[in-house]
């Protein structure tokens, strides 16, 4: 199979899939709250246990995408997703919640780093940033577009509308694993004995992955604080944050590809990384200003600050594509995808537990979560310097090269 086809499944897989996750996203919590009748305390709290168990889950997963092969682990893990969101529509309390939800959320973060590790071994440095880039951008797409259909299933406000769209979901994962056992079964690499300990004992590695992950904070600060701050701190129509979580698919749809054109090796990976955390940092501080002026400034300061950040979350995504796959042992990238997997699962674990209390904490929140960013982007380039240092199997690896564009989409 060429690799443009091989890339054109990965696309469609991920177009489909995101489609159903864009509706998933618009309706879990309505319909997990009023139509299954879950307080939202418990929701909350299964919710936060099963991204604990993500953490814990990423690496073991790497570990069996390098002794197998990533396409064979990811077909099992979204067969369990798929499986998980059927479990979804037939729940009636917690305890079908708890064992939906370890099934959905439990294997999320560990499905983004096998799917990134398959990627790895599909294609040559040269492609892997394009791949991963033109795959985040149908991913948006999916998105919006399943985003408008949640919305018609909001407004029927029906259990069986609410179903329908949860079985719909399930047959988009159906879909997607169908289209990825088709794919070259990539063989997992041969490791020697102490891999498992070689991966682990990388801490310069795995302290850069945790601080990069701080920004993706980003995302909750969007799809959480944001709606929360325009409703209760400032003057703007709450139906402002709907719009401008819409304008942060269509930018993404837009500039992700040439943003990781741009930063594609390690040196420019860290560059972009300070870039990142300076602008996040300055979209805080434009929110923060919304509270303290009129309806109609409140709205422009809104709209400009969600353009500062989603320039900063585009960035931070390039940036950590670069440094995550070129600061690797290309014979265990399942493990090195594990471990930056578990790092990012951390912060989607806490993120919107930590948006409402820098919503709840007014300004003060907001000039905390700007230094944190700040810090985060600042100390990139220091730790990237450090890992790179430490290389003991620098010749047999290359920083992802500019990614080319392809000859077809």
């Amino acid at each position: 199979m060429s690799r443009e086809r091989i890339a054109r499944y990965l696309y469609v897989g991920q177009g489909v899939s995101s489609l159903g996750d864009g509706v998933w996203f618009a309706i879990w919590a309505i319909y997990l709250t009023e139509i299954v009748a879950i307080a939202p305390s418990t929701l909350g709290i299964v919710v936060a246990a099963c991204g604990i168990v993500g953490i814990l889950l990423a690496y073991p997963l790497g570990v069996a995408a390098d002794r197998f092969s990533p396409r064979d682990i990811l077909v099992l893990v979204t067969l369990v997703r798929g499986a998980a969101m059927i479990g979804f529509s037939l729940i009636e309390g917690v305890v079908g919640l708890a064992f939906a939800a370890l099934g959905f959320f439990g294997t999320q973060s560990a499905a983004t780093g096998v799917r990134t590790a398959l990627v790895c071994a599909l294609f040559d440095t040269e492609r892997q940033l394009d791949v991963l880039a033109r795959t985040r951008v149908v991913q948006h797409v999916g998105y919006a577009a399943g985003a408008g259909i949640g919305a018609l299933v909001l407004a029927a406000s029906d259990p069986w509308a609410f179903r329908a769209a949860l079985l719909g979901n399930a047959v988009s994962f159906a879909v997607l694993a169908g289209l990825t056992a088709v794919l070259p079964r990539a063989r997992g690499e041969t490791t020697e004995p102490g891999s498992d300990a070689a991966v682990l004992e990388d801490v310069p590695y795995a302290a850069l992955m945790a601080l990069t992950a701080v920004m993706a904070l980003s995302w909750a600060l969007m799809s959480t604080a944001l709606p929360l701050w325009t409703r209760n701190h400032t003057e703007a129509p709450v139906w402002l944050a709907a719009l401008l979580f819409g304008l942060t698919a269509l930018l993404t749809v837009a500039f992700q590809v040439p943003v990781v054109r741009r930063v594609g090796t390690v040196a420019r990976g860290a560059r972009a990384g300070v870039l990142a955390g300076v602008l996040l940092a300055g979209g805080c501080l434009l929110f923060l200003a919304s509270g303290r002026v009129g309806a109609g400034p409140a709205a422009m300061l809104l709209i400009v600050g969600t353009l500062v950040v989603v320039g900063g979350e585009l960035y931070f995504v390039g940036s950590r594509w670069a440094l995550s796959l070129g600061l690797i042992n290309p014979r265990l990238k399942g493990r090195y995808q594990g471990v930056a997997a578990s790092m990012e699962a951390m912060i989607t674990a806490v993120g919107p537990a930590v948006m409402t209390m820098v919503v709840t904490a007014s300004g003060i929140g907001w000039i905390l979560l700007a230094a944190l960013f700040l810090a985060a982007g600042l100390g990139t380039p220091l730790l990237t310097r450090w890992a790179q240092a430490q290389r003991s199997f620098a010749p047999e690896t290359r920083a992802p090269a500019a990614a080319r564009a392809p000859r077809t989409p």
